[in-house]
């Protein structure tokens, strides 16, 4: 089974408006052709994502990611795949539908098999986990080397900031100098926060939306999954 391609979300942390109306252009023609992957909204079993605050073109772009990328993992023959696609095509998750697919699964593969079904669910989110994972680390990574710039710029100014405070102690004849060059060091270290707020705000969007993501796309195979388990 071929592997998501490992795109990164993260690589590219400031996005333009252009891309985001773009991916959410994406998702709503893939809605207007009958290819939406929602559940209904009375099946309970269906995921409710958390109530955080992401901007919908950052959760629209990664989840078309990773639709692509389980898209991406389908292999040659009849498996879980195709039967997610048969359930979701007509929306429909009653029990008659499951029983449909199943049988329109065995004519396509005389062999099939209920259990088969189940592994190859599994397998499918075993991939979309691995997926997950890298893009977490990748995530992480890009945060930390903020935080990190971040730090290292504030600290190198703070230790500025003191040694013209001991300069001045020590050398009166310079004050005045040196006042200077600490006021000019002080309004570089104010603006800091503000300058490195946006691109953080942007990333942690993004781990979200890539945690968000894979729960949406997990929670849709996991439902066909207890369909197969219940109906079948």
């Amino acid at each position: 089974m071929s592997k998501f391609s490992l795109k990164s979300i993260f690589i590219k942390s400031e996005e333009t408006d252009d891309s985001s109306k773009q991916a959410e252009t994406n998702v709503k023609k893939t809605e207007e052709t009958g290819s939406n992957l929602k559940f209904p909204s009375h099946n309970s079993s269906a995921y409710i994502p958390p109530a955080v605050s992401i901007s919908d073109g950052i959760l629209n772009q990664v989840v078309e990611l990773y639709e692509k990328g389980f898209d991406s993992l389908n292999k040659p023959g009849y498996d879980f795949y195709e039967f997610f696609k048969a359930i979701h095509s007509v929306n429909d998750f009653s029990s008659g539908a499951y029983k449909m697919a199943y049988q329109m699964g065995k004519v396509m593969n005389g062999t099939i098999e209920k259990n088969a079904l189940i592994q190859s669910a599994d397998s499918y989110i075993s991939e979309i986990n691995k997926v997950h994972e890298g893009y977490r680390v990748q995530g992480e990574g890009k945060r930390n080397e903020l935080t990190k710039a971040q730090t290292n710029e504030k600290q190198a100014l703070s230790n500025e900031i003191v040694s013209i405070e001991n300069q001045i102690n020590q050398l009166k004849n310079q004050i005045i100098q040196l006042e200077a060059n600490k006021r000019q060091r002080e309004s570089e270290l104010a603006p800091i926060d503000g300058k490195y707020q946006t691109e953080l705000k942007l990333v942690a969007e993004k781990l979200q939306a890539n945690d968000s993501a894979r729960e949406i796309l997990t929670a849709k195979i996991n439902t066909v999954k207890h369909g197969i388990l219940t109906n079948i």
